[in-house]
């Protein structure tokens, strides 16, 4: 595919394949690694330079469920945007050279990266104290169409995956207590609602917590903790085994919708009572006899 635009050489199909591979920090590259070569005649020096860009992909089921306040912290709300790499050092981080696309939620989960040399610095529009960009007309007419149109093209990818992930096929425990639900008691003891059970799903909480019970927008999330002994003795060894482990998840349930009816102080000591409960659990199942 040549670019008609001038100052841009040429891009390949190649370049544009829509591969993922997996790196260390969880996040997966986009695509192929872009380099654009640029006519010499748009750099300081009149040597013929370069730019590269990356796009990547956050682990969406992965993350998905994590609670808003921890997505916060960790960047993934709000955190759209091209990260602009002068000589390897980012010197500016915003929504640049999306060809007119708008910011939406979607959006948070994928990021884009560009890197240019030094000689690039007056067509990129660089500030003179190097600490931001104000993109030229030329630079948006040769970056927006490419950076614009992969955007789109990872936010209806996002988009595909988040609601991939609310279809799932519910299982029975969270059949039954989607039912049960209205002949629970919705006000809590302080007058609020208390939230709706959402889901219950195995995961690696990464600590020695058994269960960990999230409030999310849609409901209540029921984590187990995969790696706990007793998760691995019940959920891996019962007789009936998914018998035994739609009943034990209920069990879980009903603990997650007793908390979230208890007022802030009780929900204090119903935490530490639960992580508490965990760590015995723990002691008693790993001990052999």
């Amino acid at each position: 595919v040549r670019s008609a635009v001038e100052g841009l050489t040429e891009i390949t199909e190649e370049m544009l394949l829509n591969l993922f591979l997996d790196l260390d920090n969880g996040a997966s590259l986009y695509g192929r690694v872009l380099t654009l070569p640029i006519a010499g005649h748009l750099s300081t020096n009149g040597i013929d330079s370069k730019i590269t860009i990356r796009f990547s992909l956050l682990p969406i089921t992965d993350w998905s469920d994590y609670p808003n306040a921890e997505k916060r912290s960790m960047g993934i709300v709000g955190g759209a945007g091209v990260s602009i790499l002068r000589a390897k050092r980012e010197i500016d981080y915003g929504w640049h050279f999306m060809a007119g696309k708008r910011k939406e939620n979607y959006d948070d989960w994928w990021r884009c990266e560009l890197e240019f040399a030094p000689e690039l610095d007056e067509f990129m529009g660089v500030t003179n104290n190097k600490q931001a960009i104000r993109p030229t007309d030329k630079a948006n007419e040769i970056l927006g169409p490419i950076i614009g149109s992969i955007g789109r093209e990872l936010n209806s990818k996002v988009r595909a995956i988040h609601e991939s992930i609310k279809s799932k096929p519910r299982t029975e425990s969270e059949r039954r207590i989607s039912k049960a639900s209205k002949f629970l008691p919705l006000p809590s003891m302080t007058g609020q609602v208390s939230p709706e059970v959402g889901r219950c799903e195995e995961r690696d909480l990464a600590n020695d917590n058994f269960l960990s019970i999230l409030d999310q927008d849609d409901g209540l999330m029921v984590l187990v903790n995969s790696g706990h002994p007793f998760t691995r003795r019940a959920f891996g060894n019962a007789p009936n085994s998914e018998f035994a482990t739609e009943n034990l998840k209920l069990l879980f349930f009903a603990l997650a919708k007793a908390e979230s009816l208890l007022d802030s102080n009780e929900k204090e000591t119903a935490v530490k009572l639960r992580d508490l409960w965990g760590r015995v659990l723990a002691t008693m199942t790993s001990v052999a006899v």
